[in-house]
């Protein structure tokens, strides 16, 4: 199935987000081709030794909204990777900062290259992070039987 099916089938069931995002509780929210809204809900769990939630938090989660993005453009056997990763931290986050909302966005798609860029919204509608991403696109090798 290709890639915005297969979002689209993940929304629309309601299953238990794979992987990373059941680890840090975070989902899909709605898709479109070359965009996603995730919905994260950090807790002290994910906080740093300064009591705020950690850096790394975030970036999985900008990360993931980006990928994302691109995944919705891909025909089915593609796959991609994250090649190059920054983000931009403009307010720390805490429990009380959920909802999260981060909104991923491609910018552009090659053949085999991508970028992409997202922003985190604490649930006041403030900005927290925002960052951009360089992603390898490649063919995914057919199973063998």
């Amino acid at each position: 199935m290709d890639g915005l099916s297969f979002l689209r089938h993940l929304l629309d069931s309601g299953a238990t987000p794979p992987g990373i995002g059941r680890t840090l509780d975070f989902s899909l929210q709605a898709v479109d081709a070359g965009s996603v809204t995730l919905t994260a809900r950090p807790s002290k769990a994910h906080y740093n030794p300064l009591g705020t939630v950690h850096g790394g938090y975030a970036a999985t989660v900008l990360d993931g909204a980006m990928a994302l993005a691109l995944h919705s453009t891909l025909p089915a056997g593609q796959g991609y990777t994250t090649t190059a990763l920054t983000i931009h931290y403009t307010r720390p986050m805490t429990a009380e900062s959920a909802p999260l909302r981060a909104i991923g966005k491609l910018v552009q798609r090659g053949g085999r290259a991508a970028s992409a860029t997202a922003e985190l919204f604490d649930a006041e509608g403030r900005l927290c992070a925002h960052g951009s991403s360089a992603l390898m696109i490649f063919d995914i090798p057919a199973a063998k039987v």
